[in-house]
C-alpha cells in the first residue's frame, strides 16, 4: 500500500525491497530463518525443516547498510521513482540446501526435511536492477554470514546456550 501511494503520489521516492536478513548485528535475531538454523544446528538441536524445496533470497545486514549510503549518496535524479530489489543472485537458496550448507559448517545434522507445507512462499529474486543502476554488490555470502554466525557463538557473544530458545 505504501509503495502504491508514493507510486501515485507524484513525489520523490526510492524504494528498497530488502531481501531476508541474515548475519551477526548488535541486535542480534535468532528468528530469522538463516540466524535461526545456525544457531539449532550449533547447539544440535532439532529443527524441522518445513517446505524445504522452497526458495528465498537472502542478504546480510551489512549489505543492507551499504546500499541505503549508496541511496542516501547518489544523485535523486539517477534513482528517483526507481524500486529496487537488494539481495545478491547468488544468495537466492532452497531451505533444504541452506540446512545442508549450515549442517556441515557445524558439524552437526539434527533436522528433518518435512513435506507438509506450513509457508507455501517459494521466489528466486532478480537483483540485476540495483547493480545495474547502483553498481552496488553485496559482500558477504550466505556461507560467510553462516561462519559469521558460528565465530560469534564460540565466542558466545549473544550468551546463548543450548537451551536458548528464538
Amino acid at each position: 500500500k505504501v509503495e502504491k501511494y508514493l507510486i501515485s503520489s507524484g513525489k520523490n521516492f526510492t524504494i528498497l525491497r530488502f531481501a531476508t536478513a541474515f548475519g551477526h548485528s548488535g541486535n542480534m535475531r535468532f528468528d530469522l530463518t538463516l540466524n535461526e538454523f545456525t544457531a539449532y544446528q550449533y547447539f544440535n538441536k532439532f529443527i524441522e525443516v518445513y517446505d524445504f524445496n522452497t526458495y528465498r533470497p537472502y542478504c546480510h545486514v551489512n549489505d543492507f547498510a551499504n546500499v541505503i549510503d549508496k541511496v542516501i549518496t547518489t544523485k535523486n535524479e539517477d534513482i528517483n521513482k526507481q524500486i529496487f530489489n537488494v539481495g545478491s543472485n547468488q544468495n537466492n537458496i532452497s531451505k533444504k540446501d541452506l540446512i545442508s550448507m549450515i549442517s556441515k559448517i557445524t558439524g552437526n545434522n539434527n533436522y528433518e526435511l518435512i513435506d507438509n507445507s506450513k509457508d507455501k512462499r517459494n521466489y528466486v529474486v532478480d537483483f540485476s536492477k540495483v547493480h545495474d543502476y547502483l553498481g552496488f554488490e553485496t559482500q558477504y555470502s550466505i556461507q560467510q554470514g553462516i561462519e559469521e554466525i558460528v565465530k560469534h557463538l564460540e565466542q558466545n557473544t549473544y550468551g546463548l546456550n543450548e537451551d536458548f530458545d528464538k
